[in-house]
C-alpha cells in the first residue's frame, strides 16, 4: 500500500476510525466466548455487540457514500478510488464475518438452552415444574439484552447529542469571530477610502501648484529679459549722445 496522508483526508480518517471499531467488536466477541452464556456478562457483551454492529454497518455504509461523492467529483484519481472501493469491500466482508460470529454463538445458546428445557420435562412431573418455575422467574436472555441495547443506545444519543451542543458553540463562536472581523475589515475600508480621497486631493494641489511655478518661472525669464534689453538700449543712447 502506498503512503497516504491519513490525517489530511477526512475519509481516510473515516476508515481508519471502521477499522478500530472492527477490531474492537472482535475483541468484544472473543471475550464473550469465554463468558458461560446464561451470565450476565455474556449478556451484557451480546448487548453491547449488537449495538456496536448496527454503528459499524451504519459507519461503512456512510463510508461508501462518501466515496462515491468523491469519485464523481473526481478529486481522487481513478486508481486512489479502485483502491479505496476494495477497503470498503474489506470492511463489508468483515460486517459479516462478525454477524455470523455473533449469530452463531446465539444460536448455540438457544439451543443449550432448549436442551436444558427438554431434560427437565422428561424428569418428573414435581422436577419439570420446579425447573419450569424456575425459568419463568429468571429474566430472558433476548429481553435482557434489548433493554441493554437501548439503554446503550440512548447513551449513545446522549452523547451525539452532546457533541452536536459544543459543536453549535463552536461554530455560534466561530460566527462571532467572522463577524467581528468582518465589521473590522469594513472600518479599515473605509479608512482606506478617506486615504485615497486624501491622496487624490493632495495630488491635484500638487499639480496645480507646479502650474503655478512654471507660470511665475516663466513671467519671471520674461521680465528679466525686458529688463536687460531697456539697459541696452540706454546704454546705446547714452554713447550716441556722447
Amino acid at each position: 500500500m502506498s503512503l497516504v496522508d491519513v490525517d489530511g483526508d477526512p475519509w481516510l480518517r473515516e476508515h481508519e476510525a471502521c477499522e478500530k471499531l472492527f477490531r474492537e467488536i472482535a475483541a468484544q466477541l472473543s471475550e464473550r466466548d469465554s463468558q458461560i452464556p446464561s451470565s450476565a456478562a455474556y449478556g451484557k457483551l451480546s448487548a453491547s455487540i449488537r449495538v456496536r454492529l448496527r454503528q459499524f454497518e451504519v459507519e461503512v455504509q456512510q463510508l461508501r457514500g462518501k466515496l462515491s461523492v468523491t469519485a464523481g467529483r473526481e478529486t481522487i484519481t481513478p486508481h486512489e478510488a479502485e483502491r479505496r472501493k476494495r477497503l470498503v469491500e474489506h470492511l463489508e466482508s468483515g460486517i459479516r464475518q462478525l454477524q455470523q460470529r455473533f449469530s452463531t454463538r446465539n444460536r448455540e445458546s438457544d439451543d443449550n438452552r432448549s436442551q436444558l428445557l427438554t431434560n427437565r420435562a422428561g424428569s418428573s412431573n414435581v422436577f419439570a415444574d420446579m425447573g419450569t418455575t424456575g425459568w419463568g422467574n429468571e429474566p430472558d436472555s433476548d429481553t435482557f439484552d434489548v433493554a441493554r441495547a437501548q439503554s446503550m443506545t440512548q447513551q449513545v444519543i446522549r452523547e451525539q447529542d452532546a457533541g452536536l451542543e459544543e459543536l453549535a458553540k463552536i461554530i455560534s463562536r466561530q460566527k462571532d469571530i467572522a463577524r467581528t472581523i468582518g465589521d473590522e475589515v469594513d472600518v479599515h475600508n473605509e479608512i482606506l477610502d478617506d486615504l485615497a480621497d486624501g491622496i487624490d486631493r493632495t495630488t491635484v494641489g500638487l499639480m496645480n501648484e507646479t502650474r503655478q511655478v512654471r507660470t511665475i518661472s516663466r513671467k519671471d525669464s520674461t521680465c528679466g529679459l525686458w529688463t536687460v534689453i531697456i539697459l541696452l538700449f540706454i546704454a546705446i543712447l547714452v554713447i550716441v549722445c556722447l
